[in-house]
């Protein structure tokens, strides 16, 4: 009898980049795979679309951190892919659809009265995006076209092994197995075994009956322990520090109300606890923009460049990258200032070559800044960024008015075009960081270079430049500050355990006040390393050596576990610890070396997400079809199979050959 000839893939991880996944794959099989029948395995606990993190059961008061204008899950014109181009809505495109009475939500109040609001500049809360995705992965499902059938399976993959034909088989935790052609791993945030150092705080927190919550995603925690009225302690004032403080006061009943000078009063329900908050600098990342660049953007890499770094055998980091990397940053950013503020200042086109031809910190670097922004408050200070507090001991009091301060000026600056050299300049830390992080730079700087100033410096400042709140909660928390539930502790932020009296510490470099309490947050996740990976699928492969994380070395042996699964650069392929390339095995995402940090899709401006997705299905499908065909037999073992989508006629499927 005559059998069609049929290939497998298994995606483990169904939130958002496994979804995107199953999209390029509908999207370039008909031209990959003709005539070839193909079945999709997605995998995971979650719920299909939203994922863990994007899931509907978590508290309402917990918000995206984009603009929903910048939520989607579909390609674009922009996008530079080989695949099909195939549109879809946006999250406020699909809200209209949704007004319009063409799709139906969740029949719940609290969403009903946010649609029925939401617009470009909205922030949506998670529960509607996750709504937004549930409906996305439906209608990706529909797009699929004929030869491909897609089997959704709720479940854990604990492993992945190599079978004698060469198929991949995937263990479940509670189905049995699945054998597929090729695996791709969509693995999203990993849960990490506690480090020696939260493992001690955990003991300590555990013989005392006091509360400890180590790096974790904040939806996940569990915040009842912490008491009204009682002291609790967070490090860490990022976005995990927005979520913790939301649900201790919106989420325990407080409530904002508007004041006649725009600004905000809380009043309390009572329930909060006081929060006590710092960090290394001590203040909350700056705030999202609430208007867009329109300004030409420079070309970058301009003045760091990964190749010509990359002349010399070995790199001083503080001696030849980090003035490099202060003048990209500067670039961009005097870059849209002269652009900006064209009639106040030098015009781009006589500054640019100056800039060019003068070292950073040069004295004639100096002159030129003196001579085209005559306002120094204008001027770009890289220390400013990195230490806003300064090195100053406040009085407590003083301490709260200058952070106040400081939110507040960054609000404003943050909701007029005039500043928006500010914004500018996040490009160009991310093009600095982006540079800096190839193997080229790497590979010839010292491994204490890179976790200093690299992994720990250039990243957490990517992220405070970039990767904000909306100026919303940073107004709220200016209103928490002055209602007494919340207490800054400033920069240098230290925590300890005090055995006699059986409590947390807290303090900082920024004041002599010191805070004792029974409860301590880490609010940040914990660090994606492989190696404590607390995923049994990516612990299973790194046992074996059939995965390994990244390591680099110095020329005097010591070493620096970065910790990033090492794939293929071009396609995502997995790299064994022996350095082979697996020819079946796929890992994309921000856990991986490959490059992409960004948590979602960003239409209109070229998704790295969605390029390294394209370029990885479209290899593994050519593969798929020079690949002989596999026959049914053993394809797969386990219960309670029901395919989501049966394969059909390709008639009228968007997308289908």
């Amino acid at each position: 009898m005559h059998r069609e000839r049929s290939s497998s893939i298994a995606i483990i991880g169904a939130s958002t980049r496994g979804v995107s996944l199953v999209e390029r794959i509908g999207a370039s099989a008909p031209e990959l795979l003709a005539g070839r029948n193909l079945d999709i395995y997605l995998i995971d606990p979650y719920p299909a679309g939203p994922g863990r993190v994007w899931r509907y059961d978590q508290p309402l008061v917990l918000q995206a951190n984009s603009i929903a204008a910048n939520l989607t899950m579909f390609t674009d014109s922009t996008v530079e892919c080989d695949g099909p181009i195939l549109p879809g809505p946006s999250l406020p495109e699909w809200a209209n659809i949704v007004r319009a009475g063409v799709y139906d939500v969740p029949d719940a109040p609290e969403l009903a009265e946010e649609l029925a609001e939401l617009g470009e500049w909205s922030y949506a809360s998670r529960r509607l995006v996750s709504v937004y995705l549930a409906w996305a992965f439906g209608e990706i499902k529909r797009r699929l076209p004929g030869n491909v059938a897609l089997h959704v399976i709720e479940d854990k993959a604990v492993d992945v092994t190599d079978l004698a034909t060469g198929q991949q088989s995937v263990r479940l935790a509670d189905h049995g197995e699945v054998v597929v052609d090729v695996v791709l791993l969509a693995l999203g945030h990993l849960d990490a075994k506690p480090t020696i150092h939260d493992t001690a705080l955990q003991e300590f927190a555990a013989d005392r009956k006091l509360f400890y919550a180590p790096p974790a995603y904040s939806a996940d925690v569990e915040l009842d322990p912490i008491r009204p009225g009682e002291t609790v302690i967070i490090r860490g004032l990022g976005l995990a520090f927005i979520d913790f403080t939301a649900m201790l006061t919106e989420g325990r009943g407080g409530v904002f109300r508007d004041r006649e000078d725009g600004r905000l009063d809380y009043v309390p329900s009572g329930m909060e606890p006081v929060i006590v908050a710092g960090s290394r600098r001590g203040v909350p990342h700056h705030g999202k923009p609430n208007y867009r660049l329109t300004t030409a953007a420079p070309v970058l890499p301009r003045f760091l460049d990964a190749e010509q770094l990359a002349v010399r055998k070995e790199l001083d980091y503080a001696c030849d990258v980090a003035p490099l990397v202060a003048k990209e940053i500067a670039w961009t950013y005097y870059h849209e200032l002269l652009q900006r503020r064209r009639d106040e200042h030098m015009p781009l086109k006589d500054f640019e070559p100056r800039f060019a031809a003068a070292s950073w910190g040069s004295p004639e670097m100096r002159s030129l800044l003196a001579e085209a922004v005559p306002d120094a408050r204008d001027h770009f200070a890289l220390d400013a960024l990195t230490h806003p507090l300064g090195s100053q001991c406040y009085d407590p009091e003083q301490l709260q008015e200058r952070v106040r301060d400081y939110i507040e000026n960054d609000v404003a600056r943050r909701s007029t075009q005039r500043y928006s050299a500010d914004l500018r300049l996040v490009y160009g830390v991310e093009s600095a960081l982006a540079q800096v992080s190839t193997d080229l730079v790497l590979s010839r700087l010292h491994p204490r270079d890179i976790r200093t100033h690299i992994d720990t410096h250039l990243t957490s400042l990517s992220k405070e430049v970039g990767s904000g709140p909306p100026a919303a909660r940073l107004r709220q928390l200016v209103a928490l500050s002055e209602a007494g539930v919340l207490r800054f502790l400033g920069a240098g932020m230290w925590v300890e355990t005090d055995e006699a009296a059986g409590m947390f510490r807290a303090g900082s470099t920024s004041s002599p006040e010191v805070f004792e309490a029974k409860s301590l947050i880490e609010a940040r996740l914990p660090d994606a390393t492989v190696s404590r990976s607390e995923d049994p699928l990516l612990r299973a492969l790194y046992l074996r050596g059939e995965v390994v994380e990244q390591v680099l070395t110095g020329p005097d042996g010591e070493s620096y576990a970065r910790g990033q699964l090492v794939v293929n650069p071009s396609d995502g392929r997995v790299i064994t610890a022996a350095g082979v390339v697996h020819p079946r095995r796929y890992a994309l995402g921000s856990y991986t070396t490959s490059g992409a940090q960004a948590a979602f899709i960003f239409p209109g401006q070229n998704s790295l997400i969605l390029r390294q997705n394209d370029a990885a299905v479209r290899q593994l499908l050519m593969d798929l079809a020079d690949q002989r065909p596999t026959t049914d037999e053993g394809r797969t073992v386990w219960s309670n199979h029901v395919p989501d989508h049966d394969r059909r006629s390709t008639a009228g499927v968007p997308g289908a050959a």
